[in-house]
């Protein structure tokens, strides 16, 4: 290896780089597309990235995590032994979907919930006419 002092530094920049987070606020390599479309993308998938990681907050002691969290642990893998760049990210891209989309999905059944139980819309509770007679 050589300048093997520094090989540290380009592991974790490697790893930034293909999480988007190096050099902060660039796209580095658009990859054949329009500047503007790697800018928009880069942005949708900042918007995604707190809801990703809010599920697998949710998700955080289902085995279903590991699954999703499979490959995020082996882009960044990849990335660290090879070169950081972001097309690797694309592999781990549709388990961070997954998990924003469970984050989106509680929030709005948290909210339907809370919606209903404010307006009243909850389901009747039995009434001693409606119940069963007791037993002799």
């Amino acid at each position: 290896l050589d300048n093997a002092g520094r090989w540290p530094t380009v592991v974790a920049v490697r790893v930034l780089r293909t999480w988007d987070l190096h050099p902060p606020g660039k796209v580095t390599a658009n990859e054949g597309r329009p500047m503007s479309a790697a800018r928009l993308g880069t942005v949708a998938y900042f918007l995604l990235l707190p809801f990703a990681f809010a599920g697998a907050w949710l998700l955080r002691r289902r085995r279903e995590l590991a699954i999703l969290l499979g490959p995020v642990v082996l882009v960044t893998l990849s990335s660290a032994v090879g070169w950081g760049v972001s097309r690797f990210r694309h592999a781990a891209e549709i388990a961070l979907a997954v998990l924003a989309a469970y984050a989106l999905a509680h929030i709005g059944a948290r909210v339907i919930s809370r919606a209903r139980d404010r307006s009243g819309d909850r389901a009747p509770e039995p009434t001693a006419a409606a119940a069963p007679p007791a037993a002799p």
